[in-house]
C-alpha cells in the first residue's frame, strides 16, 4: 500500500533500509488520524509580488511577462532561492531578464550582474544538443540574507505555439504558500475561442474593441500549514489556479499530435529490413511485437525533450536510428514504425507520467507529458521508453492514466497491474556460541517487485557484488563476509531470484540472557517489514496518495547454538481485514531449533486511494508491527 519500490541506480541505497532490521527492531508509528488544517507559522518564504501577464495572437504565439518578488524569512530557504531558473525552449521561444536584483530588508537593490547568470542547454539522459533545444537559465543573487528578497522581471515570446492555432496553459497556487498579492491578466483576440476556468481568484472580464481582457487576483497572507509529506497523487482543482485553452476536446491535442507525428513513422526500406532482422523465423505475432518493443527498449537510450513546447514532433527515424537515441516520441514512433513494417497496428497515446490521475475537463496540452503506444490486437499498451519493463507491462507511473488518443475506439485509461506482486524469502541461520552466525537467504520474486530488483541488479558492477553482503551488515554497525549469486538480470521478465549466504561476528550477546527478533538478513525489497514500515510513514492528511496490493511470505529457521536455551517464542497471530490478511505461524522442531512462517496479504485496490483508505491500511497493519517486534529469548 502506497509503497512503490523505486530502486536507485545503486544497489547499495536500497540495501541500507532493507536488511538486518532484526538487530534494532521497528519502533512503534502515531496512531492514524485526519489531519485538521491549521494556520502556518514560521513560514520559510513569502511571495509579496506575483504579476503575470499573457498577451495573445490569434494564431497562438504569446508574449508573456511576469514579475514576482519573494522575501526569503528562514535561513533554510537561502540555498533554494539564492539562484533562481527559468527555463525555456531555444528553438520557438525568446527569454529575456529585463530586471533582477536582491531586494535588501533596508530598500536597497543590488542588481545581479551578467557574471552571475549561467545558460545551461538540458540534454537529457545521455542526448547531446542534437536532441534537446531546452535552455535553463540561472540567475544568482548576490549578498542574499534572510529578511532580503528576490526580484525578477522577465519576458517569453512564444513565436511558435506547441500546435500551430493553439493555446493552453494552466497554474496553481498552493495554500501552503504565502501570497501577499498576485495578478494574472490575459489579453487576447476576441475572435480566439479561448475558454477559460478558474477556482479561488477573483475575476474581471471585460472587452475593448477586437480585444478580450481577463484579470484574475489572488491573496494568501495567512496560509494553512500542511503534513502532508505524499504528493504521489495530485489533482488541479485541490488548489486555486487558472487555466486558458483553445482546444475543445481532450482528443483534440492527440490528433494534432499525431498529425504531425504519423509521417514520421513511415516503413522505408531501412525500416522494412532493420523489422524483418529482428524479428528472424519467429512466426507468432505477439513474439514477433515483443521482439521488436524489446529492441526499441534496449537499443534507443533517451535524450532530449519529450511533450513540450519546441518538442512536438518526433525526429526523422533515420536521425533517430543513426544515434541510437532519442525521446519517448522517437521511441514510441520507432517502434510503431517497425510494427507497421510487420503488419502489426499500432497507435500512438498521450499519457500523464507524473502524478496526475484525473485531467481537468478544460483540456491543457501540457497536463500530458509522455508518449505511448497501443497495440489493439493484443489489447494492450507498451511503453518503450522505459528501461527494463516487460511486454505487457507497463511503468508504475504510467497504470490507471487517462489516456488521450487521436482516434475512437480505444481505451479511456491505461490498466493497473493487479499482480501478482510477491516476494518470498526464506532465511536458514545458525547461531555460534561467540555470537556470531552463518546462514543464507533465497528471495524468489514476482510482478513490479521483481522488474525493479532486476533493473537494480543491472546496474550492480562486479565489485559492488563483491562487496553487497559486507555492506549491507556494514548498515547494521556489523562485521560480515559472504556471496551474492543472482539469475540474469538482464532478460525483460517479471520473475527473478538470488541468494546469499553470510558470516556475521558479533550479532547477538554471547554472554548472559538476549533476545532477537526475525527480520530480512539480505536485502529484501517487499519484505513485512517495508510494509509496516510504509503504513506506519504514511503521511497524506486528507489527500489520495499511490497505492498498490502485493504479498510477502517470510520462512525463517533458526538453529541456536549448543549452549543457547531458548526460553521464550513468539506466539502465533493472524487476522484477515478488507484490505490486509495476516498469519505468523512459529515452531519448535528441536529443542534448539525455531521455524516461522509470515504471509501478509496486501489487497489494497491500486492505483489510487483515498485519504479513508490510506488511514484505514495503516490501521489494518498495526497488528502485523505487534507481531513483528516480538521475540525469540534465550540464554
Amino acid at each position: 500500500m502506497a509503497m512503490q519500490f523505486q530502486l536507485g541506480a545503486r544497489l547499495r541505497a536500497v540495501l541500507a533500509g532493507a536488511a538486518v532490521a532484526s538487530l534494532v527492531g521497528l519502533s512503534g508509528g502515531a496512531q492514524a488520524q485526519a489531519v485538521a488544517a491549521k494556520e502556518a507559522t514560521d513560514l520559510p518564504t513569502r511571495t509579496e509580488k506575483l504579476h503575470r501577464s499573457h498577451v495573445l495572437a490569434a494564431d497562438g504565439s504569446e508574449v508573456m511577462t511576469e514579475h514576482v518578488v519573494v522575501r526569503v524569512l528562514r535561513t533554510e530557504a537561502l540555498e533554494g532561492l539564492k539562484t533562481y531558473t527559468l527555463g525555456h525552449s531555444a528553438s520557438v521561444q525568446k527569454l529575456d531578464i529585463l530586471e533582477a536584483y536582491t531586494l535588501k530588508a533596508g530598500g536597497k537593490r543590488i542588481r545581479v550582474p551578467k557574471t552571475n547568470t549561467q545558460v545551461n542547454t538540458d540534454t537529457g539522459q545521455g542526448g547531446g544538443p542534437l536532441f534537446s533545444d531546452w535552455r535553463r537559465l540561472s540567475l544568482t543573487f548576490p549578498d542574499l540574507a534572510v529578511g532580503d528578497a528576490i526580484a525578477v522581471r522577465y519576458r517569453l515570446t512564444t513565436r511558435e505555439p506547441l500546435f500551430p492555432g493553439s493555446f493552453s496553459t494552466y497554474d496553481t497556487f498552493p495554500g501552503y504558500t504565502a501570497y501577499d498579492e498576485v495578478r494574472i491578466t490575459v489579453d487576447a483576440p476576441v475572435a480566439m475561442p479561448l475558454r477559460h476556468a478558474a477556482k479561488g481568484l477573483a475575476e474581471k472580464i471585460s472587452t475593448q474593441g477586437p480585444r478580450k481582457r481577463i484579470e484574475w487576483t489572488h491573496r494568501n497572507p495567512q496560509p494553512l500549514a500542511t503534513e502532508r509529506r505524499d504528493w504521489s497523487v495530485w489533482d488541479i482543482e485541490s488548489e486555486p489556479y487558472y487555466i486558458l485553452s483553445t482546444y475543445t476536446a481532450h482528443a483534440e491535442v492527440a490528433q494534432r499530435y499525431v498529425q504531425r507525428a504519423t509521417p514520421r513513422a513511415a516503413v522505408t526500406p531501412r525500416v522494412q529490413a532493420l523489422a524483418r532482422e529482428i524479428v528472424g523465423t519467429q512466426a507468432d505475432r505477439r513474439e514477433q511485437a515483443r521482439l521488436l518493443y524489446e529492441w526499441v527498449s534496449r537499443t534507443l537510450t533517451y535524450g532530449g525533450n519529450c511533450v513540450g513546447i519546441g518538442a512536438v514532433v518526433p525526429r526523422e527515424l533515420s536521425l533517430v536510428l543513426d544515434n541510437r537515441m532519442g525521446d519517448c516520441k522517437d521511441h514510441a514512433t520507432a517502434l510503431q514504425a517497425l510494427l507497421a513494417a510487420q503488419g502489426i497496428e499500432s497507435h500512438q497515446v498521450l499519457v500523464n507520467a507524473g502524478n496526475l490521475y484525473r485531467l481537468h475537463p478544460l483540456p491543457v496540452a501540457s497536463q500530458v507529458n509522455h508518449v505511448i503506444n497501443y497495440l489493439p490486437e493484443f489489447k494492450l499498451f507498451a511503453d518503450a521508453t522505459a528501461k527494463g519493463i516487460p511486454f505487457g507491462a507497463l511503468p508504475f507511473q504510467v497504470e490507471d492514466k487517462p489516456v488521450l488518443a487521436a482516434v475512437p475506439g480505444l481505451p479511456e485509461r491505461t490498466p493497473a497491474n493487479p499482480g501478482p506482486h510477491e516476494q518470498v524469502m526464506e532465511t536458514l541461520m545458525t547461531l555460534r556460541d561467540d555470537g556470531g552466525a552463518t546462514g543464507t537467504v533465497k528471495v524468489l520474486l514476482r510482478g513490479r517487485f521483481a522488474i525493479e530488483m532486476r533493473e537494480a541488479f543491472r546496474r550492480v558492477t562486479r565489485d559492488q557484488l563483491q562487496n553487497m553482503v559486507k555492506e549491507v551488515f556494514a548498515g547494521g554497525n556489523l562485521q560480515a563476509s559472504g556471496t551474492v549469486t543472482h539469475e540474469d538480470p538482464q532478460a525483460l521478465l517479471d520473475t527473478f531470484s538470488y541468494e546469499a549466504s553470510f558470516d556475521v561476528k558479533r550479532l547477538l550477546n554471547a554472554t548472559g540472557a538476549g533476545g532477537f527478533s526475525l527480520a530480512p538478513m539480505f536485502v529484501a525489497p517487499a519484505s513485512i517489514a517495508r510494509f509496516v514500515q510504509g503504513a506506519m510513514a504514511e503521511n497524506s492528511g486528507n489527500h489520495e496518495g499511490s497505492c498498490s496490493s502485493g504479498r510477502s511470505v517470510e520462512r525463517y529457521t533458526v538453529n541456536l547454538a549448543p549452549r543457547m536455551e531458548v526460553l521464550a517464542v513468539p506466539e502465533n497471530a493472524g487476522f484477515n481485514s478488507r484490505l490486509v490478511g495476516y498469519e505468523s505461524t512459529v515452531t519448535r522442531p528441536g529443542p534448539r531449533e525455531v521455524q516461522v512462517q509470515r504471509v501478509l496479504d496486501d489487497r489494497t485496490p491500486g492505483n489510487v486511494c483515498s485519504a479513508e483508505t490510506r488511514r484505514e491500511f495503516r490501521d489494518a497493519m498495526a497488528p502485523v508491527l505487534d507481531d513483528i517486534r516480538q521475540q525469540v529469548l534465550y540464554r
